[in-house]
This record gives structure tokens, C-alpha cells and sequence, in this order.
């Protein structure tokens, strides 16, 4: 499924999983792309947990997790280009409301050229004896977040166990973490903007033969010949966040092949879709 909020509302909620009264859990939003607009799962009432984020491709977008309540996610294999992670209600530890089902699993990611050059906004949330605090908790131990890459130079933005500490970068990240009672990100790495794509083709479940095909590009590509000369037209500005071309493609199914002989030039992040 593609989710592009852009034209209808612009830049407004692409998935609004939000409530005042009910639940949200169980939700599993898998092989997806996300562009040009707010991702969010969480709301009022109880905490929502059992929430699965899998495989997805974000770009253009604040992926957001929790809203005036803890939240349970594994989020896991999503490639985020241009977007930002918000887990601010981050179930932490010293939970004395609600019973937590599962623990928090933030794996194998990739982050690009995040907005405003923020990669993750982190805070914990839970019910204390004091009563509902955010920032207060420190982590628990048996979350998982790790194995994660990030593009250089990381910055993440840290509150847990009553330190706010405001952005930093990846050294002290990985030390606050482990501080606040779990070593976040000690298998992950900085890695260089790529220089490539990132070519994606998702199937449509709801229509038999059809899919989506995305083109993440960290260059400007004068003509893009591998998808079809005369659907992609020249002309690609660096450092616009505006996707080349956006619609469906002319061509029958089974026809989208690899001729590419284009140059490259400039670097940028860009989105052809």
C-alpha cells in the first residue's frame, strides 16, 4: 500500500491509529510505503502495545510513537529516508497500572538524511507510584534497540531516568542509554550517504498483478532510462524533497526493465515514484 498524504491534506497523517476511550493493540502495518506526511500509533485511555511496524518504507515523514500514554512497538527491517523516528512514550521501567505484554524492539533500521538532521527523538514514559511521568523512567533491560545504521553524523535527542540531555551524538547516546539501564545501538553503526538507490517493488495484495515501485536516489538523475524515457522526464533539482514524478506507470506489467545508461550528478536525497 502507498500512503501519501501530500495532495489531500497536505502533509497531514498518512496512518492515524488514535484513540480516547478504546484500545490500540495488535495493530501490524507491514510492506508499505509512507511519503510526505505524519505516521502515528497511539492515543488516550490505556497504553498501546503488541503494535508491529515491519518492512516499511518511510520517506518524507515523522514516524511517532505514543501519545499521552506508554507504548509497546517492535519496529523492525523499515528504511526511513528524510523522516524522523519519535518514540517519546517509550514504556520504561517502574510500571505500576498496567501489565506490559511484550518488550520494546527497535531492529535492524536504516536512517537517512533524517529531518532536521535528527535521527530519533527518545524519552520514556510509565505509571509510577508518583503517578503517569515522562522522562522519569529509566530504560528497561529487556528492550532491544540495536543493530540500527544511521547517516552521518548521528544526533538523537535523549530524556529518561530525570536526565534530559537535550541532542547528542552517537558516543553519548550509546553511554546515556547504558546509564539509564540498557545499551542502546552498541552493534549499530554510522554509515556515509550512499551514493546509489534504493529501488523498491511491493507487491499489491488487493489487486492480483499490480504493484508499487519506488526510487530512492541520493543523486539527481538527469533522465531515469531504467524505468522508461518517456514517463520519467529530466530535470531533477538537488536538494528538493519533492518526488520527480508521482502516478501510475504507462507500461504493462512484467515491462519495467534495467536500461540504465544516465550520469549522475549532484548529490541530494530524492524520491521517484
Amino acid at each position: 500500500m502507498l500512503l501519501d498524504s501530500e495532495d489531500v491534506c497536505g502533509n497531514c497523517f498518512n496512518f492515524h491509529a488514535y484513540t480516547e476511550g478504546g484500545t490500540i493493540t495488535g495493530l501490524q502495518f507491514q510492506q508499505n510505503i509512507v511519503k510526505n506526511g505524519r505516521f502515528l500509533i497511539g492515543g488516550y485511555n490505556v497504553p498501546a502495545d503488541r503494535e508491529v511496524v515491519e518492512g516499511n518504507y518511510f520517506y518524507d515523514s515523522l514516524v511517532q510513537f505514543g501519545y499521552r500514554r506508554p507504548t509497546q512497538v517492535t519496529f523492525q527491517n523499515n528504511y526511513l529516508s528524510r523522516a524522523q523516528l519519535i518514540t517519546e512514550y517509550f514504556w520504561g521501567e517502574g510500571e505500576t497500572v498496567y501489565t506490559q505484554q511484550a518488550p520494546n524492539v527497535y531492529t535492524n533500521n536504516q536512517f537517512l538524511l533524517p529531518i532536521d538532521g535528527v535521527h530519533v527523538k527518545f524519552r520514556t514514559s510509565a505509571y509510577l507510584s508518583t503517578g503517569r511521568c515522562e522522562g522519569c523512567p529509566r530504560v528497561q533491560g529487556t528492550d532491544t534497540f540495536n543493530n540500527n545504521s544511521y547517516s552521518t553524523p548521528f544526533r538523537g535527542m535523549f530524556y529518561a531516568d530525570n536526565r534530559n540531555l537535550g541532542t547528542i551524538g552517537f558516543s553519548s547516546w550509546k553511554s546515556a542509554t547504558s546509564s539509564a539501564g540498557n545499551s542502546f545501538d552498541t552493534a549499530s553503526s554510522e554509515v556515509a550517504t550512499p551514493s546509489g538507490s534504493k529501488i523498491v517493488i511491493l507487491n499489491n495484495e488487493y489487486e492480483v498483478g499490480r504493484g508499487t515501485l519506488a526510487v530512492s536516489t541520493t543523486a539527481a538523475l538527469p533522465w531515469c532510462g531504467w524505468i522508461s524515457r518517456r514517463w520519467c522526464r529530466p530535470g531533477a533539482v538537488s536538494g528538493s524533497s519533492a518526488p520527480v514524478r508521482s502516478g501510475a506507470h504507462p507500461l504493462s506489467p512484467g515491462r519495467i526493465r534495467d536500461r540504465s545508461t544516465s550520469r549522475r550528478e549532484g548529490r541530494s536525497s530524492r524520491l521517484l515514484w
